[in-house]
């Protein structure tokens, strides 16, 4: 049916090789640092139901210290979130434009 109603091929193989395996191995590696967003989320996230649960309590005499510590890093893993958030509409696009913000972003 297409041969008949067009002049055009319905496949070519003047497509750049090079192109679609940089696309493909920029996709896997968004795909991997997606997967390292999800491993700091269950470390650091602490959320369950979307809401917030306390930190675990730390006894003995560097329990306090051992509580800030963990407090801190969850704040910079909240603000750090925060900015992946914002810009989550990249997140699965690796077109140039796209793949510069992200990469920014993602490496701050």
């Amino acid at each position: 049916m297409h041969d008949k109603n067009s002049n055009k091929p319905l496949m070519t193989n003047d497509f750049q090789k090079d192109v679609l395996f940089y696309s493909v191995q920029l996709f896997r590696q968004r795909l991997n640092e997606i997967d390292e967003i999800c491993e700091c989320m269950k470390l650091f996230g602490w959320h369950r139901d979307n809401k917030k649960e306390s930190l675990p309590l730390f006894g003995g005499i560097q329990g306090d210290e051992y509580q800030r510590s963990l407090g801190n890093s969850q704040q910079a893993f909240d603000r750090a979130l925060s900015i992946v958030k914002r810009y989550s509409k990249y997140i699965l696009d690796i077109s140039t434009y796209a793949h510069s913000i992200w990469s920014q972003e993602f490496k701050r």
